[in-house]
């Protein structure tokens, strides 16, 4: 929260002013809105202290002429107050550790310190930024006779919204000139033919400036073959972005007939869990939920790894569609939607009884209930509806459970079924803890789980990859798939303009005693201060792109099947570097 400074008065009167000066805190501050993801726009994520940054360096906002007095006024102070509150309780904030780290590794540090390391290795280092970059440095200063070994591959630097660009590499080398470079050029995931295919691509990038990659001294070989075919190495998939559910019917298509190929061949039993992987990579997470949400429909279990999706998932849905039917039994609403759940599930007809009045609705969804219960099951609703005064409320709620088996519905596949029951599980599980069993009521379920999903209340999903031997596919983004492999990689977003300046509405970066930094106040145009520089800015996005595209690709064993939208006019996409 902001505290008590007066800066602005009258000028800030309209809600857009207001999510301006919120954004603006989002930019520089320690706060994270909660309703959009800022890892990508805070000044801290890249190891920089807005108090540390004198005022001659914040250039100046044209559109908000008073802005650098918002900076120094209002964002400084509410930084200062905030630490003062957390130094008063001996605590530090996760934010500051690196920024912390750099100021105390200085001069005076020397003097005090007493380390005997010999060694100091740094793993994934085109991942640093120039802080972190700087304190490594300081530390092999003040350690005698410290040495540094460093790894990483610049052509994997894709954490550039957290401070890390592709000058690490440069930067430690400028700062000595004793360092023994040695390279590694073989693959041991990869098809070999794959990797020749992948080498060419790379070329073309790499002549076309998105991507630093000389052919022979950054290509990779490889002394692996798989079964698969020679044409199906690569894929090519067109789909109509203007056809409605084109893109999405042929992703699916295509994820059956890579299960099918690895079926075929599975039964060799020589195929180990990562190759039996289908792993479909995306930038974003919004591209994760539309492919979700399209595999609930089509009875399709997708692994996710992004958390917080338990109360959206349909082991959650299902237990809260239930339990309002069992508190609301002859609501023809709340009992049409406990037809519609994994419970029941069956396709009726409801425009039968569009024209009748509320109790006769219900009775005709009940005859439907009772229809189905009749086949599956050993109790009637109203005998259920009964149960309620004689049983506790978690027993009737596994009796049924058990007995209509809703994970059946949900999905054929085994490893979806067992997702089903783990969750079941973990969903009950929080609301015993939440709640105590002996006061535990339908009402108290229901109000647990209607908050839970209506806010979206984040917790994760729990994970039953492990319990499986047969075939699993993933959905997870690109930045997560960093470091693994997958037998099969399907990319089904490939058409997004990679040159665009519009993806995110704030932006900051500190560099060369710098403060540069752009935002959306008012619509999607979105402004920058005179420090920001747009052509090298389009450059160095570009150019980290298309090193997620290439880590994108590397991740594959087997082959890789992406997807080209015909109607696509981006400028500088992946489609088009898959084609160049």
């Amino acid at each position: 929260m902001f505290p008590s400074y007066r800066v602005l008065s009258s000028q800030t009167t309209t809600i857009a002013e207001c999510q301006w000066l919120f954004n603006c805190y989002l930019l520089f501050g320690g706060v994270e809105s909660p309703t959009q993801a800022t890892d990508d726009s805070q000044l801290y994520d890249k190891s920089s202290d807005i108090k540390e940054i004198p005022p001659e360096e914040y250039g100046f906002f044209e559109e908000l002429p008073f802005f650098n007095e918002v900076i120094s006024e209002v964002i400084i102070p509410a930084e200062n107050e905030y630490s003062l509150q957390i130094t008063s309780k001996n605590k530090i904030d996760l934010k500051e550790c690196m920024i912390l780290l750099s100021k105390a590794v200085d001069g005076s540090f020397k003097e005090k310190c007493d380390l005997k390391y010999q060694y100091l290795f740094v793993d994934e280092f085109q991942d640093t930024d120039d802080v972190q970059i700087v304190s490594i440095l300081k530390l092999q200063e003040i350690v005698s006779g410290l040495k540094l070994f460093v790894v990483g591959d610049i052509k994997q630097s894709i954490y550039r919204f957290r401070g890390a660009t592709d000058s690490a590499f440069f930067r430690i080398r400028k700062a000595s000139s004793n360092w023994k470079e040695f390279s590694l050029t073989t693959n041991y995931r990869s098809d070999n033919r794959l990797l020749k295919k992948f080498d060419k691509i790379f070329t073309d990038m790499g002549r076309n400036g998105y991507l630093k990659f000389i052919p022979r001294i950054d290509s990779i070989d490889s002394t692996i073959t798989t079964f698969i075919q020679e044409m199906d190495l690569i894929k090519k998939i067109e789909y109509s972005s203007d056809n409605d559910g084109d893109q999405m019917e042929k992703l699916f298509q295509e994820i059956a007939n890579q299960k099918s190929i690895i079926e075929t061949y599975e039964e060799s039993g020589l195929l180990t869990d990562v190759e039996k992987t289908i792993a479909i990579l995306v930038r974003e997470n919004w591209q994760i939920e539309n492919i979700l949400q399209e595999s609930r429909i089509r009875r399709v279990y997708i692994e996710t790894e992004i958390g917080g999706n338990l109360y959206q998932l349909s082991p959650a849905i299902d237990l809260y569609k239930l339990v309002l039917a069992l508190m609301n039994p002859k609501d023809p609403v709340v009992l049409y939607n406990f037809i519609l759940s994994n419970y029941i599930h069956i396709n009726m007809d409801i425009q039968g009884i569009h024209g009748l009045n509320k109790e006769e609705k219900a009775k005709e969804l009940i005859k439907a209930i009772n229809a189905f219960l009749s086949e599956n099951g050993e109790f009637t609703w109203d005998e259920l509806v009964k149960d309620l005064k004689v049983k506790p409320v978690l027993v009737l709620l596994r009796d049924i459970y058990e007995t209509l088996q809703p994970w059946q519905k949900y999905s054929t596949d085994g490893t979806g079924q067992r997702f089903y029951k783990a969750n079941y599980e973990l969903v009950l599980e929080k609301i015993i803890k939440a709640y105590s069993v002996d006061y535990l009521t339908l009402n108290v379920i229901a109000n647990s789980l209607q908050i839970n999903i209506l806010t979206k209340q984040e917790e994760l999903a729990r994970n039953v990859a492990g319990e499986s031997k047969g075939i699993k596919i993933i959905c997870t983004t690109i930045h997560k798939s960093k470091g693994l492999e997958y037998g099969t990689v399907i990319l089904p977003y490939t058409n997004a303009d990679i040159s665009s300046m519009s993806k995110s509405p704030l932006d900051v970066v500190y560099s060369d005693h710098k403060l540069a930094y752009g935002m959306r106040i008012d619509g999607p145009i979105r402004y920058y201060n005179t420090n920001y520089d747009m052509i090298e800015e389009r450059s160095q996005r570009i150019q980290e792109e298309s090193r997620v595209f290439y880590v994108a690709l590397t991740r594959a064993i087997r082959n890789v099947v992406w997807f080209k939208d015909i109607d696509s006019n981006s400028t500088v996409s992946w489609q088009q570097m898959m084609e160049a």
